[in-house]
């Protein structure tokens, strides 16, 4: 029997169901670790573009990460997915913050509460991995802000007048912080660690700065370590 239907319709009702499929396919969120792109508010409202790569478990720990100032969150491309493959979300973001820390800290803020925010991602176990600048706005973090931040790492990080400004305050009280650098930036440790709760430092004498710490297996493997030990468990209540 000859189809009621010319040709050119049945064509075309394929082609419609097959844009369907792709909608739905693009609806979908990507695979866990790969990377997607976010958007969140600042603490002053501004919007900043982020990159989140998804862990495979519900309700992972997730890690913010904070970039040098020479850079964004391209910086961690190379890290992330060794944190994503120990089984943590991470997302990283470009800052606008340049080299003040409560600037930075504002947009960290905002990172964490877009964190926080997921279903996927258990808020009581978010740590914060930063470096140069990054690193001190990092301790920033964990002093100010102890209810949600189970641990952070701090790598490079710069001797800031703002942290020296909450010693000379009695208010700084960062907690479970694995700070790391070089031997010819390991100084900036004596006052770091002043207040510091739950601490270590690690100096690898022939590392580089920064990110690029990382590039040590010594140093990668000591990173991994403190956060699985500590964001495996909730955020210390704060004081």
């Amino acid at each position: 029997m000859q189809s009621l239907w010319p040709l050119p319709v049945l064509v075309s009702v394929r082609v419609l169901a097959g844009c369907g499929g792709g909608e739905d396919r693009r609806a979908s969120p990507p695979p866990a670790g790969q990377a997607e792109p976010v958007t969140f508010r600042a603490a002053d409202g501004h919007r900043v573009r982020g990159v989140l790569r998804r862990a495979a478990a519900r309700r992972a720990p997730a890690i913010v990460l904070l970039h040098q100032v020479d850079g964004g969150a391209e910086q961690w491309d190379a890290f992330a997915p060794v944190l994503h493959r120990a089984g943590f979300t991470t997302l990283a973001f470009d800052g606008d913050g340049g080299m003040d820390v409560e600037a930075l800290a504002g947009e960290a803020r905002g990172a964490l509460a877009h964190l926080r925010g997921r279903r996927d991602v258990d808020p009581r176990r978010i740590a914060v991995v930063g470096a140069s600048i990054g690193g001190a706005t990092a301790v920033w973090l964990s002093s100010r802000l102890a209810g949600q931040v189970a641990a952070t790492v701090s790598l490079s990080p710069a001797l800031d007048s703002t942290l020296l400004g909450l010693q000379e305050r009695g208010a700084y009280r960062p907690h479970d912080v694995l700070f790391a650098a070089n031997a010819q930036e390991a100084y900036a440790f004596e006052d770091l660690r002043r207040g510091a709760r739950r601490s270590r430092v690690l100096v690898e004498p022939d590392g580089s700065h920064g990110v690029e710490l990382l590039a040590e297996r010594r140093v990668a493997r000591a990173v991994v370590a403190w956060l699985r030990g500590r964001a495996s468990h909730p955020a210390p209540p704060a004081r």
